[in-house]
């Protein structure tokens, strides 16, 4: 009995060592303007924060966003409020896009600073998907980006060459919001239409903006996706022989397929690329002999 309770007594001296290293050094802007150091309790959120704890001259604070003006941890990561408008639709392969594609959000939200300046950039993640704004004069502008699976069946189709298809959609309005930044800043920047919608390489296009060439900084970022789909497995045959010679069963075949993917941005100081790892396993059966006169081919969806 007394070893459990030493192991228990252990236990929670860790989980409180933990949590007390969980406050960091940072400082807060009230709605009256003035800057106040503390320590924030801080988990480099992946998904933007609503509320944080604040403690200073020994006192404890939450705060919501309608309380502060910004807030800065560690001097690296730096949240502004933001009214933030934006289009509530998905960015990825399978959710369906609406048929108007004008799911409008406007809510009041901390925003984080990935590059400040002239031209700035911000982001704000949710659960679902990160939104990336362009940040002038204080006010945040929707970098837009959205992709999903579209069906053209409803009546406002109809007469246009998509009436009655259905199929995959991906809206890059951003490329051309790039374009408009880098020809009013007259800087050289990479290529907009081969800049991709993330952090990374939107934080590389600004800087460049911005004529500063520091590197971008990053929190550390990860996430794991379980995917499927099914396997379409056929054959054809080419030259003098004819299927009836052929000693087996000759017929295409689907077989389903489950993969996983772990995708990982270092910390901010070492980041200079994401790194994958990603696995995808099927099952095919096949019955017969070899067909010296057949092509196969394979096909994943």
């Amino acid at each position: 009995m007394k070893k459990v309770f030493m192991g228990l007594c252990l236990l929670f001296a860790v989980l409180t060592a933990w949590g007390q290293k969980n406050f960091q050094p940072g400082w807060i802007v009230n709605n009256n303007g003035d800057t106040i150091k503390g320590v924030i309790s801080y988990s480099q959120w992946v998904v933007n924060p609503s509320t944080i704890r604040f403690e200073s001259s020994g006192k404890t604070v939450t705060y919501s966003v309608s309380d502060l003006r910004a807030f800065g941890v560690n001097s690296t990561d730096f949240y502004r409020r933001f009214s933030l408008t934006r289009h509530s639709l998905p960015m990825n392969d399978i959710d369906n896009l609406p048929d108007d594609e004008q799911s409008i959000t406007t809510s009041t939200e901390w925003a984080r600073i990935l590059v400040p300046g002239k031209y700035g950039l911000a982001e704000f993640r949710t659960e679902e998907r990160p939104y990336f704004f362009i940040v002038e004069d204080d006010k945040a502008t929707e970098l837009v980006y959205y992709k999903g699976m579209k069906s053209y069946t409803a009546d406002i189709y109809k007469g246009t060459a998509n009436y009655g298809k259905s199929g995959f959609r991906e809206v890059s309005t951003y490329q051309d919001q790039l374009k408009q930044l880098t020809i009013r800043s007259n800087a050289q920047t990479p290529s907009a239409d081969y800049t991709r919608y993330n952090s990374f390489e939107l934080t590389k296009y600004f800087y460049k903006l911005n004529g500063s060439t520091a590197a971008a900084q990053h929190n550390s970022r990860s996430s794991f996706e379980v995917h499927g789909g099914a396997t379409v497995y056929s054959m054809s045959f080419v030259g003098d022989k004819s299927v009836s010679s052929f000693p087996g069963n000759v017929s295409a075949s689907t077989s389903p397929f489950i993969g996983i993917r772990y995708e990982l941005f270092p910390a901010r100081a070492l980041a200079r690329g994401g790194i994958f790892f990603g696995l995808d396993v099927s099952s095919i059966s096949a019955t017969g002999n070899s067909v010296p006169y057949a092509t196969q081919t394979m096909s994943s969806v």
